[in-house]
């Protein structure tokens, strides 16, 4: 745990009160509120990792707990992304945790440990239950803002792991925990866990010098990048070596990017398929496995239903639209919490551009969903549309957006050096659409500009 984490602990270690635990899946929480309960009573521990039909459910789950052991007095409810659950269950969830339920004639106290994302500030949560949880509140950091720690992290799971498997502990090179250093983690310590499990398996107690992991680069977005805006300049044709070159390098990068947001969940899944029989003997290892095996395929999903949706893009069929409606449309559709923090100013609807509409939209869509991911989970990004119609996009702090930006300039003079699929797709579509995008310094900070075509100048200029 962070500092700040192991603070709030101490206090809920002393305090019967409900926790609230903000971090992203696999972050811990689901351990922490198991850990923190069996410092206690060991038993009575009701965990509630999916979203229920309603109260009967919580119900259902309590009763079986309480009739499997009748003289329990004491209960420890686990829900995770209890912003999600809805109303009616919040409601029982809160009267739970300050009433307590009657069971049999008897009293039960029933302690709420409470999951949220990370970044989420309880927005869809009951104003009555958030205030409770707010009180005891213990962060949990992604991997990906505590990249130094990761080889400590990594040897300590390998620790625990090979005492759970019963399993040898072999020695683990450096190199080979540098190399999980270098790696995106988006399923947090659920997927290092079970990358780590898999090289313990299959290592069979010798030096593990290597992890079967892909490296996660994440690379410069497809923008032009120039220290002061750009002017409309004459079309060159590029000679026809260096034009199939960069197409090869193009192709290449993305078969890279494809390659990661794919093998990444694929080895939870491979790992999961592998140690199933071992897995089905063991409940609490089964339930982790389970919900990193349905994240890592909810993520396929979704990232191959974007593919298929910028593949199924034609010719554009322009019309005139409200440039500010297009772009909260595009807001909008974020994840709540990528929407929560970006800050916009009023984005006048007066400013018409000619463009597609699904074209446009899931451009801007796409590029605000590249651009946040490279901003801290606690740093706020702008969108602000200028009176002449221009877009700027500006990831303050001087977070990673601000270091990948400046990497564009020092790197490229063209501008032609990819990102992520996710800004591939977006100046794609920019392209298609008449529009142009271009990295602008700016006092210190860098910024992201987008333009699009007026309807009195049209798609050539004129």
């Amino acid at each position: 745990m962070t500092p700040d984490a192991a603070a709030v602990v101490s206090h809920a270690r002393r305090v019967h009160h409900p926790v609230w635990l903000l971090g992203g899946p696999g972050a811990g929480a689901y351990e922490l509120s198991r850990a923190l309960h069996e410092d206690g009573d060991p038993r009575g521990f009701v965990s509630v990792r999916q979203t229920v039909p309603g109260p009967a459910e919580l119900e259902e789950r309590l009763r079986t707990i309480l009739s499997d052991d009748p003289g329990i007095d004491r209960v420890t409810l686990y829900v995770e992304r209890i912003e999600r659950q809805s109303t009616a269950v919040q409601e029982r969830l809160l009267r739970w945790s300050t009433e307590g339920a009657f069971r049999t004639g008897r009293p039960v106290s029933i302690r709420l440990f409470a999951q949220s994302d990370e970044g989420s500030r309880g927005a869809e949560l009951l104003p009555a239950l958030r205030h409770r949880l707010s009180a005891l509140t213990i962060p949990l950091p992604s991997l990906n803002a505590r990249r130094a720690e990761i080889p400590a992290i990594a040897e300590t799971l390998a620790a625990q792991l090979c005492e759970e498997l019963a399993l040898v502990e072999p020695p683990i090179d450096e190199a080979a925990l540098e190399r999980l250093g270098e790696r995106d983690w988006p399923g947090n310590l659920d997927e290092l866990a079970a990358v780590i499990a898999r090289a313990l398996i299959a290592s069979e107690g010798q030096r593990i010098s290597t992890f079967d992991v892909s490296r996660a680069s994440r690379r410069a977005p497809v923008l032009s990048s120039v220290a002061e805006p750009s002017r409309p300049q004459a079309a060159t044709s590029a000679p026809k070596a260096t034009e199939n070159g960069r197409q090869s390098r193009e192709l290449e990068l993305i078969i890279a990017e494809l390659a990661h947001e794919l093998k990444n969940p694929m080895v939870t899944i491979k790992t999961f398929s592998e140690n199933l029989e071992q897995l089905l003997n063991d409940p609490g290892l089964r339930d982790k496995f389970v919900g990193l095996t349905r994240d890592a395929i909810d993520r396929m999903d979704g990232f191959l239903e974007e593919l298929l949706s910028f593949s199924r893009y034609a010719e554009p069929k322009l019309q005139n639209l409200s440039l500010g409606q297009v772009v909260k449309r595009a807001l909008d559709g974020q994840d709540g919490r990528i929407r929560e923090r970006i800050k916009t100013n009023a984005l006048p609807t007066k400013l018409v551009v000619r463009v597609d509409e699904d074209q446009l939209t899931f451009a801007l869509k796409s590029l605000i969903r590249g651009l946040s991911r490279e901003i801290p989970a606690d740093a706020p990004m702008s969108v602000e549309l200028s009176p002449s119609g221009e877009l700027t996009f500006n990831g303050g702090g001087g977070g990673g957006m601000q270091q990948k930006l400046h990497g564009t300039l020092d790197q490229a003079s063209n501008g032609s050096v990819p990102w992520s699929l996710d800004l591939m797709m977006a100046e794609a579509l920019i392209r298609r659409n008449g529009g142009a995008s271009r990295i602008v310094r700016e006092k210190d900070q860098l910024q992201v500009r987008v333009s699009f075509p007026s309807p009195e100048r049209g798609l050539d200029g004129r």
